[in-house]
C-alpha cells in the first residue's frame, strides 16, 4: 500500500492477551487461565440490577463532565479524595496513557525503574518519550537516589507500587523522596494491585501536587471486563486530564458497575481475604518445590524464578493451564514465572502441573 504509517509503528507488536475462548475451545472445561492478573471471583448478580435500572440511558450518551462518577469513585477512595481530584477513563492503561500525553512532548524523558508494568513502557514509545530505565536488579528495591541522578529534566518518573511483574513494594520513604527530589516532573504511581496490600502514596497527595495516583477497578473489584479505572491527583492536573481525554470515554454500564462497587465493598475485602490466604498456600508449595524460589509478593499474582521457565510454561500449556513468563525482559536478566492467584482448586492444579513438569 502507498499509505504510510508512523515509523514507531513497524518497532511494536500487538498486545498478546490470552483469550479464554480460545482456550476453551481447545480444551474445554479444562482451560484455566491464571495470566493475567485477574479477580478470584466473578462479581454476584447483584450488579445486574445496578446495569438495569441504566437500561432506558443506554441509548443516550453519558454525561461529559462524569460528576456523578467522580463523586462516587471519591467516596470509594475516602482519604479526603474530592470529586475534583478524580480523572476517569476506559481502564486505568487508557487513564495512564492519557495523563502521558497530558505531560509529554516528543521526546521528553520518563524514567521508569526496570523491571516494570509492560503497557506503561510500551505507551512511553507510543507517546514518543525518551524513556531512561533505572536498574534494580539484583535487588528490585527502588532507591530514591539512583531514580532522582536519572532524573534531570525528567517530565514524568513513572513507579508501579506494588509492582508488576514483581509483586513487590516500593518504601513509602523512597517514594516521598523522590516526589521532593523532582518537584518539576510528574510521580505516577500506578496503584492497579493497592487493594492486596498496605501500598498507597495518598497520604503524601496534600503535601506533594506533582503526584498522580493510577487505580483500577478490575482487580479486586473483578471488573476487568467493564473497563474502569481512574487517576487521583491534583485538581489543576485533572482539569487539564479532562482536556486531552476523548469525550464519552467511560460507558454508561461501566458507570452501573462503579455505583455496584461504592455499595459492595465488603464483597471486595472477601475477595482480597481469599485472595491473600491462597497467595501464603501457594507461595508455601513453590517453596517446597526444588529449584522454585518465589518472590515475596504484595499483590494477586506471584513472580517465581526458576531455571527452564519456558519449559515448564510449554507443559503448563499443553495442560490447558496459561500462566505468564517475563524471562528476556528489561531488568530481569533471568528465567522466571508470573502465576496468579486463583481458587484453591485452581491453585491445586498448577501446582501439581508444576510438580509434574520439573519431574
Amino acid at each position: 500500500m502507498g499509505v504510510r504509517y508512523r515509523p514507531i509503528v513497524n518497532e511494536l507488536s500487538e498486545y498478546g492477551a490470552i483469550e479464554l475462548e480460545e482456550l476453551r475451545k481447545k480444551f474445554g472445561k479444562n482451560a484455566l487461565k491464571l495470566a493475567e492478573n485477574e479477580c478470584i471471583r466473578a462479581p454476584p448478580e447483584s450488579l445486574l440490577d445496578y446495569i438495569r435500572k441504566e437500561m432506558d440511558g443506554m441509548r443516550r450518551y453519558p454525561t461529559c463532565n462524569y460528576s456523578r462518577l467522580k463523586k462516587t469513585i471519591a467516596g470509594i477512595v475516602g482519604e479526603g479524595c474530592k470529586s475534583e481530584n478524580i480523572g476517569a477513563g476506559n481502564g486505568s492503561l487508557e487513564v495512564l496513557d492519557l495523563m502521558m500525553r497530558t505531560f509529554m512532548e516528543p521526546n521528553d524523558q520518563i524514567v521508569m525503574p526496570v523491571p516494570t508494568y509492560y503497557n506503561a513502557m510500551r505507551q512511553a514509545i507510543v507517546n514518543f518519550g525518551d524513556s531512561q530505565f533505572v536498574n534494580t536488579w539484583p535487588s528490585l528495591e527502588i532507591n530514591a537516589d539512583k531514580v532522582l541522578a536519572a532524573s534531570e529534566g525528567a517530565k514524568i518518573i513513572y513507579l508501579a507500587n506494588p509492582n508488576n511483574p514483581t509483586g513487590k513494594q516500593i518504601k513509602m520513604s523512597e517514594i516521598e523522596k523522590i516526589a521532593k527530589g523532582a518537584p518539576d516532573a510528574a510521580i505516577f504511581i500506578d496503584e492497579a494491585y493497592h487493594d492486596y496490600c498496605d501500598a498507597s502514596a495518598m497520604q503524601l497527595l496534600p503535601k506533594y501536587p506533582n503526584l498522580v495516583l493510577f487505580r483500577t477497578f478490575s482487580k479486586a473489584y473483578g471488573l476487568a471486563g467493564f473497563r474502569i479505572g481512574y487517576a487521583i491527583a491534583h485538581p489543576d492536573i485533572i482539569s487539564a486530564f479532562d482536556k486531552i481525554r476523548v469525550p464519552f470515554n467511560v460507558d454508561i454500564a461501566a458507570m452501573a458497575a462503579v455505583e455496584w462497587a461504592s455499595k459492595n465493598a465488603k464483597w471486595k475485602d472477601e475477595n482480597v481475604k481469599e485472595t491473600l490466604k491462597e497467595r501464603t498456600w501457594v507461595t508455601s508449595e513453590l517453596r517446597k518445590i526444588s529449584g522454585m524460589k518465589p518472590i515475596e509478593s504484595s499483590t494477586n499474582f506471584i513472580m517465581v524464578f526458576v531455571e527452564e521457565a519456558s519449559a515448564i510454561k510449554e507443559k503448563l500449556e499443553s495442560e490447558g493451564i496459561m500462566i505468564s513468563s517475563f524471562s528476556d525482559f528489561p531488568g530481569l536478566p533471568c528465567q522466571n514465572l508470573r502465576i496468579s492467584i486463583g481458587k484453591h482448586d485452581e491453585n491445586e492444579r498448577v501446582i501439581n502441573a508444576i510438580k509434574k513438569a520439573v519431574g
